[in-house]
């Protein structure tokens, strides 16, 4: 979906299935993909595939699809049940 903000800007809004994310760092496949750890619209690479393994007060975006270097974008399959899950200190 496409969303027009007041400023006339536009960004494109998903929930699910795959979206392309730029990364700030380094990504595996198969690894959790969370929001960007040096710019908030990018993605960074959790470094684990389970939730359990995330920092607390990261925010999971979904899944990595490919490994890919920093700067570049990388596949990422959004995961409705994760999407904006924020990792907090009492699991």
């Amino acid at each position: 979906m496409t969303v027009t903000g007041g400023s006339g800007a536009t960004v494109q809004v998903a929930r699910y299935g795959q979206v392309p994310c730029v990364l700030d760092t380094n990504s595996m496949a198969g690894h959790l993909a969370i929001m960007g750890t040096t710019t908030n619209c990018d993605c960074a690479d959790a470094g684990t595939n389970v939730v359990s393994g995330v920092a607390i007060g990261a925010r999971v975006v979904g899944y990595f699809l490919q490994t890919a270097t920093a700067g570049t974008t990388a596949l990422v399959e959004l995961t409705p049940g994760l999407v904006g899950t924020e990792i907090l200190a009492c699991r």
